[in-house]
């Protein structure tokens, strides 16, 4: 068991002066012994038996050599030591993959050294640890998987015991004639199995895409009428198939940054729409969604804001319409919580009123209409994306004007023309497609 003070780290990088230099800090911290360096997978691993570390410090990227290779190393003997990945890549495909290979961590090499040490004595502490700017990346990632694994389960359920042989077969790289053989039965039979499973492929495909174009979204109907921006989403429905692995993981991630990780993705469960209004000095932005656990969503989101609030408390505050959870973050409050069934994110303290139908609906504002109306998008499409370009305009303009930047003159000329924007998600039997429309002045 290593003692209070006795620490060693193995830094594997092959960028000499990065490596020297971070050792050197590490070096001076409290609790570290010594730190050793390697640039190489075959000196790492002479460093691991000669000094065995608590913890790895791993660049993925070795010259012509792959990290993840050492991970799988590090994995194989009992009570190995815990690894960080510091990389220069925040890509989410990466990070999952290190994790499932045993890293503890994910660190980019422009983390700051005094949260690069916080998150070794966390790992070494038995914690998981990810740089808060790969979270958002890394749970779309395994969402998007849940989604793939779902969609191929539902394909495989309908495939008959046969055909499921056959597709066996092809996966492992037999021929139609090889397959034919394996399973006692003529190529012609083959070829009949292999044209039902794609016919079930395609219409399972289509059938996906206008199910989940067509499903209705009954928040669409509350965005209220001046939103110079909407947007509608019917919700994935992926937290309620999250496997037991992937609830664990972002448990732990959530535990480690003080957020019920697994209650804020249920927000994204059922239906979602976000709008902008103008506002003085900033726009009006609101968030609403319909999850299945209001209040825990609530609760979640109350714990992602108190990350950044900078110590600031929320105080629960009537507001017009209810009563909403309050931040202050300097310039601008927030407000958010749960009401009516629905969580709320707003930096508005009407958004409530307005979401009840105060200042009229969308559906009602002539500028929408005519951009439904012209783009032939149906009351059924509730997925879509609306834009009221020339009223937007000036609140971008003033909004760019506070951060002391102004719109390209470019982009400006170029927008001037433009009435409005209408994107959304319609199906016609089994085609399932998008369309973009957009009116001019």
């Amino acid at each position: 068991m290593t003692g209070p003070d006795d620490v060693v780290v193995l830094l594997v990088d092959d960028h000499r002066v990065f490596a020297e230099a971070l050792a050197g800090v590490l070096a001076a911290e409290p609790g570290i012994s010594r730190v050793n360096l390697a640039s190489t997978l075959d000196g790492a691993r002479g460093q691991l038996r000669a000094d065995p570390p608590d913890l790895v410090l791993l660049d993925l990227a070795l010259a012509d050599e792959s990290g993840y290779t050492l991970l799988a190393d590090l994995a194989g003997p009992p009570d190995p030591p815990a690894a960080i990945v510091l990389s220069g890549s925040t890509e989410p495909r990466l990070i999952v993959q290190a994790l499932e290979a045993g890293a503890r961590g994910w660190l980019t090499k422009t983390t700051r050294l005094n949260a690069l040490i916080a998150a070794l004595w966390q790992v070494l502490d038995g914690h998981m640890y990810l740089a808060p700017a790969t979270l958002q990346p890394v749970l779309t990632h395994l969402l998007a998987d849940v989604h793939r694994q779902r969609a191929a389960a539902a394909f495989v359920d309908q495939l008959t015991p046969r055909e499921l042989d056959v597709l066996r077969c092809l996966v492992s790289g037999m021929t139609r004639t090889e397959v034919a053989q394996h399973l006692f039965v003529s190529t012609n039979t083959v070829r009949t199995h292999i044209h039902h499973v794609l016919r079930k492929l395609e219409v399972h495909s289509k059938s996906a895409s206008t199910k989940a174009l067509s499903k209705s979204n009954p928040l669409a109907g509350k965005i209220p009428a001046g939103s110079i921006v909407a947007l509608a989403l019917n919700g994935g429905g992926a937290a309620k198939v999250l496997p037991a692995a992937t609830q664990e993981q972002l448990s732990v991630i959530g535990q480690q940054i003080g957020v019920d990780l697994p209650a804020l993705i249920s927000a994204l469960n059922g239906p979602v729409i976000a709008y902008v209004r103008p506002g003085i000095p900033l726009p009006e932005v609101t968030i609403a969604a319909r999850p299945a656990q209001p209040q825990s969503a609530a609760t979640a989101i109350g714990g992602l804001l108190g990350r950044f609030a900078s110590g600031a408390k929320a105080v629960p505050t009537q507001v017009d319409g209810g009563t909403l959870d309050k931040l202050d973050l300097g310039p601008v409050s927030l407000y958010y919580g749960a009401n009516d069934g629905q969580l709320v994110v707003t930096d508005s303290s009407n958004a409530l009123a307005e979401l009840g139908g105060s200042v009229g609906r969308l559906t009602g504002d002539a500028v929408f209409k005519e951009a439904k109306d012209g783009a032939g998008m149906t009351d059924s499409a509730q997925t879509f994306l609306f834009v009221d370009i020339k009223d937007a305009l000036p609140a971008l303009s003033g909004f760019a004007q506070l951060a002391n930047q102004s719109l390209p003159p470019a982009a400006e000329a170029n927008l001037r023309p433009l009435r409005s924007a209408l994107l959304f998600g319609s199906s016609d039997n089994s085609v399932g497609s998008f369309v973009v429309y957009v009116k001019t002045s």
